[in-house]
């Protein structure tokens, strides 16, 4: 069973934060006013991550946003995420080098996603790298599935850096009737048979 998580958000606009209030933004402050109302020292204690998200419409300021940031991530031990406005690798190095941990990624998915790969090969861990590589090829078959054809999907050696907890993950996301056969490729023969085991499907092992 997964864990809940407790992630702080935080809106920034324009040099200021906002509060969300019926899907409109009401401005409340600036980072001297989050710094007398919030102690993130001691409240990170209680929470998972932080994330803080540039929702600014116009003239976006990346290196204004980061200075903010700074002053966020200082002296805060848990992770902390950052968005809102990544266009370019030099954009998420400016967020990566002002302390966040992980950058949040919206429009450039469905805009740039050569962007997105590019980002992907450059910060992503090996583990990262596989899952992207797995959703492009789960998205590949629904949109052959659509073109009215019946694709046969093969992860081959695609668990490797994966977690075994992540692994049951993917086994339990492509348990569903319209995958129909399903050809699995691994060295580890155990972790791939004990995935394969904990959502009761039918299978049968062929060893090269």
């Amino acid at each position: 069973m997964l864990r809940k998580r407790i992630i702080f958000t935080l809106i920034y606009e324009n040099g200021f934060f906002n509060q969300s209030r019926n899907f409109r933004l009401q401005k409340v402050g600036d980072i001297n006013w989050l710094e007398r109302n919030y102690k993130f020292k001691e409240l990170s204690f209680s929470l998972d991550e932080i994330m803080v998200l540039d929702a600014t419409k116009e003239n976006k300021n990346i290196s204004e946003f980061s200075k903010t940031l700074e002053r966020i991530v200082d002296d805060v031990f848990i992770p902390v995420s950052a968005g809102g406005g990544i266009r370019s690798i030099k954009d998420a190095e400016v967020l990566f080098n002002s302390g966040a941990d992980k950058v949040v990624l919206n429009t450039v998915l469905v805009e740039d996603r050569e962007l997105v790969v590019k980002l992907i090969k450059k910060f992503g861990s090996q583990g990262q790298q596989k899952s992207f590589l797995i959703a492009l090829k789960l998205a590949q078959f629904d949109f052959l599935e659509k073109q009215n054809t019946s694709p046969i999907l093969l992860l081959d050696d695609i668990f490797d850096k994966l977690d075994d907890n992540r692994v049951k993950q993917i086994v339990n996301l492509v348990n569903e009737d319209k995958f129909k056969q399903i050809f699995i490729s691994d060295t580890n023969k155990k972790r791939t048979e004990n995935a394969i085991k904990s959502v009761n499907k039918s299978y049968k092992i062929f060893e090269l």
